[in-house]
């Protein structure tokens, strides 16, 4: 009888629990997002990978070792943040299935993630500067304070990156706000200034010829571009903090930064070769106006000119304009050797 009591209590109890049904909060705003985050990644990775082969196959000797290095070290980079952020993922969605409280305790890759993510834009941003650098012909003032700006972007990332390993509780990030908004509205505003003052310098090179300036300007366009695209995820990430900052949307746009960076970056170097032979194809040379360039005019002949180093012959029909055999060292700058 007492046997038969604890079988009937037991089959009670079993019944209740097969009745009962675990609820699980819903996780579009959460691990949703970040899976999203994944996805566009994924997709930009894999544009990065061609980039960076169109890359390699069509600069083999023409740019030096140390960008050719570069680039080869920023791919390196994407690949392992793509790892930290499917590890990361994979943590939330298969190790911890079923268990929201794991958002309370981040893995070990999104702290990877945060110094991978933060040493890419510092090389990208600093391979920027360098070209500024250069077409400035060797402006200190303007490479102190780029690097001044880089720097600080850095410093906001790794430091949130330390106060996340202190405190892993993604969901409880209120304390790290001001940190946060720092971080980001000093990377859009860094982004914005670096395209501003490489176009302002593009600028101040143009010659006053329709083809050469439509160059120049197309190096604008890819200069503003590359500012513009990155500077606008940054804004998106603040904009969806300050307006969700208790779910992971803003993570998932910040997954697929980095990927933006470089792929900016390749697409500026790759473009160089089109520029390079639509500018030889017209002319076969160079060709300036004689008020841009220190040029000598004691000559009383109308048809020979000394410019610097370089000897030119004064078209008559055009006695404004030096053709030139050589280009002129300011515009080899534009073509961003490192």
């Amino acid at each position: 009888m007492y046997v038969r009591r604890i079988g009937s209590s037991v089959h009670d109890l079993i019944a209740t629990m097969a009745e009962v049904h675990l609820v699980v909060p819903k996780l579009d705003n959460t691990l949703g997002a970040m899976f999203i985050g994944l996805i566009v990644s994924s997709i930009l990775y894999g544009i990065t990978c061609v980039q960076t082969y169109v890359y390699y196959v069509d600069n083999k000797t023409k740019d030096r070792v140390v960008l050719r290095s570069m680039v080869a070290v920023l791919w390196i980079l994407n690949t392992l943040d793509m790892v930290f952020i499917t590890h990361c993922v994979y943590y939330f969605a298969v190790t911890n299935y079923a268990n929201p409280t794991s958002f309370n305790t981040a893995p070990w890759s999104v702290g990877g993630f945060n110094v991978i993510a933060n040493l890419n834009d510092v090389i990208i941003r600093g391979i920027l500067i360098d070209r500024i650098y250069k077409i400035s012909l060797n402006n200190k003032f303007v490479l102190v304070a780029l690097w001044v700006g880089n720097l600080t972007v850095s410093a906001f990332g790794l430091s949130l990156s330390i106060q996340i390993d202190k405190n892993p509780d993604l969901q409880a990030l209120g304390h790290l706000a001001w940190l946060i908004y720092c971080c980001f509205t000093t990377m859009a505003a860094v982004d914005t200034i670096i395209a501003i003052v490489l176009c302002a310098i593009l600028w101040s090179r143009k010659t006053g010829f329709s083809h050469t300036d439509s160059q120049i300007q197309t190096l604008m366009r890819y200069s503003i571009h590359t500012g513009a695209l990155t500077s606008f995820v940054a804004i998106v990430i603040v904009i969806t903090y300050a307006a969700m900052p208790h779910n992971f949307i803003f993570i998932g746009i910040y997954l697929s930064l980095p990927k933006f960076y470089l792929n900016a970056l390749l697409a500026t170097l790759n473009a160089r070769d089109s520029l390079k032979g639509d500018r030889q194809q017209v002319t076969g040379a160079y060709s300036f106006h004689v008020s841009r360039m220190a040029a000598s005019n004691n000559h009383p002949e109308p048809h020979v000119n000394t410019v610097k180093g370089c000897s030119g012959i004064t078209s008559e029909s055009r006695p404004d304009v030096i053709v030139i055999g050589e280009p002129l060292k300011g515009l080899q700058s534009l073509d961003i050797k490192a």
